[in-house]
């Protein structure tokens, strides 16, 4: 453990991502740190898209007074938001907020039509930028910025659909980590000292708290309790892991909430004609993507296993006579969608495969003149691969290469 690279050590070496002093607690990008984030999404997308949700994009910056009516001013307000007064017109002015959560926007979404008992579960995600004022003194790298992306979802359900939503948020969750060989811990958190109550509703928090047990049994997951650690307006799963540091993080979170769709009016039509208020379930995969993100750095040391790899395959070139087929090769691991670089310098070829290997690419294809005269012989490019480990894994054609790195990505 102590010889362990920190998120921002290996943020710098693999070019992934910066701070700048300019923009304290919000995060610069690199191409390759961009392409990391965005598969983090894309597979997120991918598990979303077979389950029925639809993804929404709301306001970065709104009115306070929507938080002010859903609860989140009393929780943050003007200590924790960005605030700012935005002139309406010449006379007026009115204050505004960058949001801390989606979960206000999501409703006005919902509201923005008239719902029937037939429309639910309605199921909207969305990668919302957030942003709250955290102390300069608790910034540190990924794990604690002020702008940061939250993968949400909230789902808008009927109360018999409480237990069968949850339980597909539970398999999702679990199926998300196991992609990652992360080990979840799993635990109820339930009401807070400072907890949003609805008046004339006194079981709301119980009834709640309930559905979530119910659904945990039922999966046959084991968890322990987090007494008064829940959101402000709803008891919740959160499932934690620890890393490989040996830090614990609270990540995804599932947390039924009776209360906000009360305070936002968020309704539909009842079998009988008559308006109920919807539950809405809050669901995020990783928490913050940032986080995230700096918990997965560390945890490969920079070395992605090859489906998440910004570069996959390195082609080294032992001499200028090896530079067409090497263009040739890297043409046809392009048109199979492989991620390659190619690198035809006159350095020698130990200097190159050691800064391959320090940039964490999965895959060096060596072309040298032996792979040049085999590729005449066989009418198709030939290459040496070598493994990030070091193992010579010997010679390949290009199209058994592509085939094995397919079969590879595909059981991820």
């Amino acid at each position: 453990m102590a010889d362990l690279k920190d998120h921002r050590q290996l943020g710098r070496e693999l070019d992934l991502f910066s701070f700048s002093e300019y923009a304290p607690g919000a995060v610069f990008w690199h191409p390759k740190g961009w392409f990391l984030y965005q598969e983090i999404i894309k597979l997120i997308r991918s598990m979303l898209a077979p389950l029925g949700y639809q993804e929404i994009k709301t306001p970065v910056m709104v009115k306070s007074d929507l938080f002010k009516k859903s609860g989140h001013w009393a929780h943050f307000g003007d200590t924790n938001m960005f605030n700012l007064q935005v002139k309406d017109d010449e006379n007026a002015s009115s204050l505004y907020s960058l949001k801390p959560m989606n979960c206000p926007e999501s409703t006005l979404v919902y509201n923005s039509l008239p719902r029937s008992y037939r429309d639910l579960p309605l199921k909207f995600a969305e990668f919302g930028i957030l942003h709250r004022n955290e102390l300069s003194g608790v910034l540190g790298g990924l794990f604690r910025v002020r702008e940061f992306t939250i993968d949400d979802a909230h789902l808008y359900v009927r109360q018999d659909q409480i237990e069968e939503n949850v339980m597909e948020l539970l398999t999702m969750i679990q199926d998300f980590y196991k992609k990652f060989n992360f080990k979840l811990s799993f635990f109820l958190s339930t009401k807070p000292e400072k907890a949003l109550e609805i008046e004339g509703q006194p079981n709301l928090w119980k009834k709640a708290e309930e559905g979530l047990k119910k659904a945990l049994d039922k999966a046959g997951i084991k968890y322990g309790i987090k007494e008064g650690d829940g959101a402000f307006y709803g008891p919740k799963i959160d499932f934690h892991m620890t890393d490989s540091q040996g830090r614990d993080w609270q990540l995804a979170t599932i947390q039924t909430d009776f209360q906000m769709p009360r305070s936002l009016e968020v309704q539909y039509t009842n079998s009988e004609g008559n308006k109920e208020y919807a539950v809405m379930l809050h669901r995020a995969l990783t928490g913050s993507i940032e986080r995230f993100m700096g918990i997965l750095i560390e945890e490969y040391q920079g070395a992605f296993p090859l489906w998440l790899a910004p570069v996959q395959v390195a082609v080294l070139t032992v001499s200028d006579r090896a530079n067409d087929l090497a263009d040739q090769t890297v043409k046809l691991l392009h048109q199979a969608g492989l991620r390659t670089i190619v690198d035809t310098d006159n350095k020698t070829l130990g200097n190159k495969i050691r800064d391959y290997t320090l940039q964490k690419v999965p895959y060096i294809c060596i072309i040298g003149d032996k792979e040049v005269e085999l590729g005449i012989k066989e009418s198709e490019p030939q290459v040496s691969v070598r493994a990030l480990d070091g193992k010579d894994l010997g010679s390949f054609s290009v199209s058994n290469f592509v085939n094995k790195l397919s079969t590879e990505i595909e059981q991820k």
